[in-house]
C-alpha cells in the first residue's frame, strides 16, 4: 500500500507541470531571444573590429610603418571580482551549465547509489528509471522492496531540496535547457590552478552568478547552486567533481 501511495504521489507531481509550464516557457523564450540578440551584437562587433583592423593596417602599410598590435587587456567579471587578464577568457556560459550539470549528477547518484553509469538517465525520466532498474530485464520480476527504497530516496531528497527552492515540476526541465544551451566545462583545470579553488567556493560562485547569469535565470541558478552546496556538504566532496 505504501508503495502504491508513493508511486501515486510521484505521478501526481507531473500534473503540476502545467502550472509551471507557462512561466517556464516565458523564461526560456525570453532567454533565447536575448541570446540571439547578443549573438547578433557580438557578430556585428566582431565585423566592425575586423573592418577597423584591416582599415588601420592598410593605412600603416601606405605610410611604410607597421607597428605590432598592442596586447589588449580588458576587465571581465571573474570569480574574484574584477581582474585584468589577456583576451583569453574562460567561458562563463559553460561554467553556468556545469553548475547545473553537477547538481543533476549529484541527484541521480544519490537516488541510484548502486548505479555506476548514468547513460540514458536524467531528471526527467527518474520515475521511469526507478521502474526499469527495479525490474529484472529477463524475467520481468519486480523487486518491490528495491523499488520502494528508490522511491523513498527520491521523495526524501525532493523534500529537502524543496526547502531550498527546488521544484521537481520545474527545475529538471529548466536544467536540461540550460545545459543544452550553454554547455559544460570541456577541460579540467590544471592541478594547483586557482580556478579549482574558485569553482569550489560557494560565495564566489554566488557573486559570479549575480553578475554574469541572464537576469531571467539568476534566481533559478542560485537555487541550483544552493542545492548543489547542500549535497556537496552532505557527501563531503567538492562542488565540482571531475
Amino acid at each position: 500500500m505504501e508503495l502504491e501511495e508513493s508511486i501515486e504521489t510521484l505521478l501526481s507531481q507531473s500534473e503540476q507541470v502545467a502550472e509551471e509550464n507557462d512561466r517556464l516557457k516565458k523564461v526560456l523564450c525570453s532567454v533565447m531571444q536575448e541570446n540571439q540578440e547578443l549573438r547578433g551584437r557580438v557578430r556585428r562587433s566582431k565585423n566592425d573590429r575586423m573592418y577597423s583592423f584591416i582599415h588601420d593596417t592598410k593605412d600603416q602599410l601606405r605610410g611604410g610603418v607597421v607597428r605590432p598590435p598592442a596586447v589588449r587587456w580588458q576587465p571581465y567579471c571573474s570569480l574574484k571580482g574584477l581582474k585584468y587578464r589577456n583576451v583569453q577568457i574562460i567561458d562563463h556560459n559553460m561554467l553556468l551549465g556545469e553548475i547545473i550539470y553537477q547538481l543533476d549528477r549529484r541527484i541521480l547518484s544519490h537516488i541510484f547509489q548502486g548505479q555506476r553509469r548514468f547513460y540514458g538517465f536524467n531528471l526527467l525520466n527518474i520515475q521511469d528509471k526507478i521502474i526499469e532498474v527495479s525490474t529484472h530485464p529477463l524475467t520481468g520480476r519486480v523487486d518491490e522492496g528495491y523499488r520502494f527504497y528508490l522511491v523513498q530516496r527520491y521523495k526524501d531528497l525532493m523534500e529537502v531540496l524543496e526547502k531550498l527552492g527546488y521544484k521537481a515540476t520545474l527545475h529538471p526541465t529548466l536544467s536540461e535547457f540550460i545545459v543544452n544551451t550553454f554547455g559544460i566545462l570541456l577541460k579540467r583545470p590544471d592541478n594547483g590552478s586557482s580556478r579549482v579553488d574558485d569553482y569550489n567556493d560557494p560565495e564566489l560562485l554566488r557573486q559570479w552568478i549575480t553578475s554574469a547569469a541572464p537576469p531571467q535565470l539568476e534566481k533559478e541558478v542560485q537555487i541550483f547552486l544552493n542545492c548543489l552546496c547542500h549535497m556537496a556538504k552532505k557527501d563531503k566532496k567538492p562542488l565540482i567533481l571531475w
